[in-house]
């Protein structure tokens, strides 16, 4: 090949030049890739500092709501929030329907007591039970609000007349549902008992129209990945903060944050809550459809 048809060749193919050329085509690719793998891995890492000061702010959002609880139960004569309602007369199913659409359906009109007694109510949602820290000036609208979220607080002109949120996209939160014979929140219940926590996916299910995961069916040595369909949406379901009865708050990346490794967001199965060696009844359960109520005191039962 002549000296020119060496010319024309490289004018053709500019990409098989010479050795240094190439050699800095390389080195101008490398360093693309590499810029875009520092920001790509910059904008991840920045999203999960994000979201872990997120959920500190929850877990403090929670435990303010649990201050508030012992505050109002002394207040109260010792009873914590609990709207009046028609009490259950069997286990595990109570007379009341919590779900769905309750939450805002009786925000106006209901009674201002706080202690179960004999009354006919047979419908009222579970966020009312935590109004009451509103309605008795414990809390704001604002402290029920996980910045994790898309739940927002509308400020009532009113809100002293009130009784409920507004909807289900009004409250972060869930509460122990306290329409049974078992399982009501109490502050001489059992210190690791979970009282509130982060909205379940069963409530998004009923309440807001969200896939619903169906009874769980990982294993209770599954890992995080595995227990994802049936954790709170609001923190993108990578787990929730729960608070406890005995005032603290914590991160747990699986829904077994009850004592003894009980699933919150479902009822016991049958009333043993099965044994050690097969724990399905409290790790799998019974999701809500809006009646069940704890089998036991030990039973978590998060609703919504």
């Amino acid at each position: 090949m002549t000296r020119n048809e060496e010319q024309d060749s490289a004018a053709q193919m500019p990409w098989r030049g010479p050795a240094g050329t190439r050699r800095n085509v390389i080195k101008v690719v490398a360093v693309v890739l590499l810029i875009v793998l520092v920001v790509h891995l910059l904008m991840v890492g920045s999203h999960y500092v994000r979201e872990k000061a997120k959920r500190a702010c929850c877990a403090a959002i929670l435990v303010g709501i649990g201050q508030a609880m012992w505050e109002y139960a002394e207040a109260n004569a010792g009873s914590w929030p609990i709207i009046p309602h028609a009490p259950a007369t069997q286990p595990g199913i109570g007379r009341v329907a919590y779900a769905p659409g309750k939450i805002g359906k009786y925000r106006e009109g209901i009674s201002p007591t706080t202690a179960p007694s004999d009354n006919t109510t047979t419908e009222g949602s579970t966020t009312a039970n935590l109004w009451l820290l509103i309605r008795f000036g414990r809390l704001t609208g604002t402290s029920f609000t996980c910045p994790s979220s898309n739940d927002f607080y509308g400020l009532d002109d009113n809100w002293e007349q009130l009784w409920d949120f507004k909807s289900y996209e009004f409250t972060s939160y869930g509460y122990q549902v306290p329409f049974g014979q078992a399982g009501r929140p109490d502050k001489s219940a059992e210190p690791r008992m979970v009282l509130v926590a982060d909205k379940g996916p069963y409530g998004a299910a009923l309440e807001k129209g969200e896939p619903h995961p169906g009874v769980p069916t990982a294993a209770i040595d599954a890992s995080r990945k595995r227990w994802r369909p049936w954790n709170t949406i609001n923190h993108e379901r990578a787990g929730q903060n729960v608070l406890r009865i005995d005032g603290s708050a914590e991160w747990s990346s699986t829904p077994l944050a009850g004592v003894n490794k009980d699933n919150i967001y479902t009822r016991w199965s049958d009333p043993t809550g099965g044994t050690d060696a097969d724990p399905t009844p409290r790790i799998h359960g019974t999701p809500p459809t809006g009646m069940e109520t704890p089998f036991a005191d030990t039973d978590s039962l998060i609703y919504p």
